[in-house]
């Protein structure tokens, strides 16, 4: 009854005025009203729904949301009957000058005892209850508010969440089924990442395992690769992150390498959105359901099964922010193409007074290159890295860092500016390594720009070039007995080009010249075009140069996609030459059942040159609460080729076992009770299980993500006190977001019947 006289006032009372609820005057007659007998209603007749005490409210500063808080209120001395009492905490969450302020205003702040508005700490300020949207507004004059980026957040917001344990699994296997005797043939690979939260520190583990079947050449070969074991906490006091085990280090002075020891570094997360660096997206076709595997140096970061035609993939997660990303395309015949994609840090600029710092210490992880090359000796298994950038004045940042292992020096300094053309960085690096009584020395030259030519619509994502003299030596060189490796040149570079209505094209190119053998070169250059035709469609041509371990061969690219009609699927067709053979492909794709969870795609491929064959294939999926899971075949005259594929994870936390899709690093547990079947706002796909529990699979660390329930699909008997909430969670953290909920009671035969039905309370 409570619930029904608020909602009628709601309805009746204006809306309120400065540092609390207008008061409103109405009168209610409780003859009217079944059942309101002995309640005390007489404080909803001056307009004061909010009765005093502690509120779980949204706090909204200038029309921005700075979170959600706990506000008391209190009974006002004048004016209206209750007002949002500030503390300290409260003051924060907006923002305010709290250095600005009196003596004794900052002696109120701090007592829990009294209850003073906002108003009297600064006159022009206000703040409104909004019922409708269980909100506090606040309004603040700029010059009494802390100088923060408009898209700061008060560190104080951010969760840690509840301990869990996790795991997510990506499965594939393909089964090849040829008539010629023997040449049948099965594999299949799994990516294992497993973490669990506790006390604030987080524990992650990423494996990579592998099956190839026997054949009548060799024995069946079982591979496992941990690609990381670590375990991570935030330091609030630097903006920064720890980490403990396998690391990487960040390649944005040196190279990225791999260690078995701590690492202490910067995280850009910490700081508004503006300042983040951008992670690739991995394109490319595919012509036949093909394996596509993405390394960074000698790591497999990625091993996917994807369908014929263009894919993308999203989830790739470098180790360092230096290194190109080498893709290779293995088509179900067994054709490889490959391609690399440049990924390096673009030059960092720092306000003037910011900073940011790297450390790291332990033991030489990575492997060689080449399996067959010996070791470096023990001297160079020890390595400490240090590196420290800082603005020293605007558009303009100076940096340096160092790297030390025994009978290694290497020393680099630089400093980035930006220009009205973009941002330019150069560094001087300088190498010692002593070595069975050798001393050698060099130095090296390493030049890199982003930015924009004006009046060109030409974008440079990244190009970076380093020269080095001959006695120079990255820490990689010292891992191998003889110099045979030793970089001469290295360009990467990748730029964007605007062509209005006629689309954009790309360009990639990464190139490394060895100083002993100048015929040692590796080259890999692809120039992209794409435009958007129809709606939703895409028109791509793309011309691919690689050279390597393989002669140097051209590709060439042509692939056209078209929506089908609601945008429920698409025709696909795409072809393909190299210089020995040209490939053809035409598909069909459609989505189906509720919130199109299912799809369907039937294609054929026709190979001409170097044994022609036509392929068929067909593929299945779907995508569920509790995972994604596909299935292909393909088929031409000789031989069918099969594959599968699934993945999803398991959650467990202090109320069960959850299962859900594929997780990213950042996520958030939803319950609900009592509303199995309801899906989540952001993941129409993802329903609430019988125990009306959820997993939102990906989250923005340090950002305010917002996190809710959609009613449809849940029982029309559960009512809902609210649906959505913001949530600004650390990184890793698994947050728990409880939806109150409840059971509305039937309502009684005779009164329906009797026309006299009312609105039933929830039982829990």
């Amino acid at each position: 009854m409570k619930a029904l006289v608020a909602s009628l006032v709601a309805l009746a009372v204006d809306a309120p005025t400065s540092d609390g609820v207008a008061p409103a005057h109405a009168t209610f007659d409780t003859r009217l009203m079944r059942g309101a007998r002995g309640e005390d209603i007489h404080r909803f007749e001056r307009g004061d729904a909010l009765a005093p005490g502690h509120h779980a409210l949204d706090v909204v500063r200038n029309g921005l949301p700075v979170g959600r808080r706990t506000v008391r209120f209190a009974a006002g001395a004048a004016g209206p009957p209750v007002v949002p009492c500030f503390d300290r905490s409260l003051a924060d969450a907006i923002a305010l000058d709290i250095a600005a302020l009196s003596s004794p205003q900052r002696v109120a702040l701090d007592d829990p005892a009294q209850c003073r508005p906002l108003s009297e700490f600064v006159p022009a300020a206000r703040t409104a209850y909004d019922a409708e949207r269980l909100a506090l507004q606040v309004s603040v004059p700029q010059a009494a508010l802390l100088a923060r980026a408009r898209d700061a957040i008060d560190p104080a917001l951010r969760e840690a969440g509840v301990p869990a344990f996790r795991a997510t699994y990506a499965l594939n296997a393909t089964h090849h089924d040829s008539r010629h005797a023997g040449n049948d043939r099965s594999q299949a690979s799994a990516r294992i990442d497993l973490g669990a939260n506790v006390a604030g520190w987080r524990w992650r583990h990423r494996s990579t395992h592998g099956w190839q079947s026997a054949t009548h050449r060799s024995a069946a070969r079982w591979r496992s690769q941990v690609v990381s074991s670590v375990v991570e906490r935030d330091i609030d006091a630097g903006e920064a992150q720890l980490t403990v085990g396998d690391v990487h280090t960040r390649g944005v002075l040196f190279d990225s390498i791999g260690l078995r020891g701590a690492r202490l570094e910067s995280d850009d997360r910490m700081q508004p959105p503006s300042l983040l660096r951008y992670a690739p997206v991995v394109r490319g076709v595919a012509d036949t359901h093909a394996r596509a595997q993405v390394r960074q140096g000698h790591v497999l970061l990625h091993d996917a099964t994807v369908a014929p035609g263009p894919f993308a993939l999203r989830d790739v997660q470098p180790l360092g922010f230096g290194g190109a990303l080498e893709v290779r395309v293995i088509e179900t015949d067994g054709r490889v193409s490959t391609f690399s994609v440049p990924y390096a840090a673009i030059p960092g600029l720092l306000r003037p007074g910011h900073a940011r710092f790297g450390l790291a210490a332990g033991r030489w992880r990575d492997a060689p290159s080449d399996r067959h090359s010996p070791r470096a000796s023990v001297a160079t298994d020890l390595v400490i890295q240090g590196t420290v950038q800082r603005g020293v004045r605007d558009r303009l940042t100076v940096q340096g860092g160092a790297q030390l292992a025994h009978g290694y020096v290497h020393g680099l300094m630089g400093l980035a500016v930006a220009t009205p053309v973009g941002a330019f960085s150069l560094d001087r690096a300088h190498s010692r390594w002593r070595r069975d009584a050798r001393t050698m020395a060099g130095h090296a030259l390493r030049l890199a720009y982003a930015g924009r030519v004006p009046g060109t619509g030409t974008t440079i994502d990244l190009a970076a070039a380093r020269h080095g003299s001959d006695g120079y030596r990255v820490l990689a060189d010292t891992r191998h007995a003889g110099a045979f490796a030793r970089e001469r040149l290295r360009l990467d570079a990748s730029a964007r080009q605007s062509l209005g209505r006629g689309g954009t094209l790309t360009l990639g190119w990464v190139e490394r010249v060895f100083r002993d053998d100048l015929q040692a070169r590796q080259r890999s250059l692809r120039l992209g075009w794409g435009m958007s035709v129809a709606r939703h469609g895409l028109l791509q041509a793309s011309l691919d140069r690689a050279r390597g371990a393989t002669p140097a061969q051209w590709t060439g690219t042509l692939s056209v996609s078209l929506p089908l009609a609601a945008g429920a699927g698409f025709l696909h067709a795409h072809a393909r030459t190299t210089e020995d053979r040209a490939t053809v492909h035409a598909s069909a794709s459609r989505a189906f059942g509720r919130d199109r969870r299912h799809g369907w795609a039937l294609g054929a491929t026709h190979a001409s040159g170097g044994g022609a064959a036509t392929t068929a294939t067909a593929t299945l999926s779907t995508r569920g609460r509790a995972g994604n899971a596909a299935a292909g075949l393909s088929a031409t005259r000789d031989a069918r080729h099969w594959s599968a594929t699934a993945e999803g994870s398991v959650l467990l936390h202090p109320w069960g076992v959850t299962f859900g899709p594929p997780l990213g690093d950042t996520i958030a547990l939803v319950r609900a009770p009592h509303a199995g079947g309801a899906t989540l706002l952001q993941h129409p796909v993802v329903q609430l299980d019988r125990k009306g529990h959820a997993v939102v699979p990906h989250l923005s660390p340090y950002r305010r993500n917002s996190v809710g329930v959609s009613p449809r699909g849940a029982s029309p008997d559960v009512r809902f006190d609210w649906t959505e909430r913001n949530v600004v969670p650390r990184a890793g953290a698994v947050i728990d977001v409880a939806v109150p909920t409840c059971l509305v009671a039937q309502e009684p035969a005779h009164a329906r019947a009797a026309g006299t039905a009312i609105p039933m309370p929830c039982t829990e």
